[in-house]
């Protein structure tokens, strides 16, 4: 964005940064959410002009997610950190199977059982020495064997935590040797690399805001602009503040942001 566009901008900047001082100053940060406040500084702040149109938009990751243990266990090991960057099918944690494995065992040799019955009873069958019933009760047995085996190794796949995606550790809730339940959380995993924008715009201007128009996103912490792309609007209009959630990409960002940062996102004309 050259020098004549951001001095364009200036009176929208001033006037939205106003607004923040007063929710700030008000108490008004802690009751509402970003997205109110962002959509209170675009209802009062977008500079237009000849030049385009100006709001707020904020950075956010495309893939995030907390990972939760799948089974009461204690961690063997757990060696990531927060802070750690792990690549997609790298392994976060490991678990003490030991019971679950024995269980597995168990279940293996009991549909090994339960195959022979069959096999014998089916002969026993074709030289009428035994009923079909009896049959049909030896394949039922069988079928549940199966499916036990398929449970303890259900169980077992949850033993060893491995990266959904590539990403940034945020958040570490448990540590190493400790016994966890099912469903507890380990960790916040961020993927810190790839962005989207989003923002929070009048609804009076849908129109204005189709998938494919471009703009450009003026960072605030790096002092970069970033050209980007609408990539999809979503279409549920806030009935309250009028205004709608758009989803921006970015088109060959710099590898220096991260989620979290804002800035101005402009639309030329």
């Amino acid at each position: 964005m050259n020098m004549k566009k951001i001095t364009r901008l200036l009176p929208g900047l001033s006037l939205s940064f106003s607004v923040v001082l007063f929710a700030l100053h008000s108490g008004l940060v802690n009751a509402q959410s970003v997205e109110e406040i962002m959509a209170e500084i675009n209802a009062v702040s977008p500079s237009l002009n000849n030049a385009g149109e100006t709001y707020r938009g904020q950075l956010r990751p495309v893939n995030f997610t907390q990972i939760s243990s799948g089974l009461d266990a204690k961690l063997n090991s757990f060696p990531v950190r927060a802070g750690n960057r792990i690549e997609q099918g790298e392994v976060i944690a490991e678990f003490n199977c030991a019971i679950e494995q024995a269980n597995n065992t168990i279940e293996l040799a009991r549909e090994e059982s339960a195959a022979r019955s069959v096999e014998i009873n089916e002969r026993l069958r074709q030289l009428n020495n035994l009923s079909e019933l009896e049959l049909a009760q030896s394949r039922s047995e069988l079928d549940i064997a199966r499916a036990e085996v398929e449970r303890t190794t259900s169980i077992l796949s949850e033993c060893v935590i491995r990266a959904p995606f590539s990403g940034t550790v945020t958040e570490k809730y448990v540590e190493a040797y400790q016994y966890v339940s099912q469903g507890e959380v380990l960790i916040e995993l961020i993927d810190t690399r790839n962005l989207e924008i989003e923002m929070v715009l009048p609804s009076l201007n849908l129109r204005r805001y189709q998938v494919g128009r471009q703009f450009e996103f003026l960072i605030d912490e790096t002092d970069q602009t970033v050209n980007a792309v609408i990539d999809r609007v979503v279409n549920v209009i806030d009935p309250v503040s009028q205004t709608v959630r758009v989803i921006g990409t970015l088109i060959q960002p710099p590898g220096n942001l991260m989620p979290g940062m804002s800035g101005v996102v402009f639309f030329p004309e």
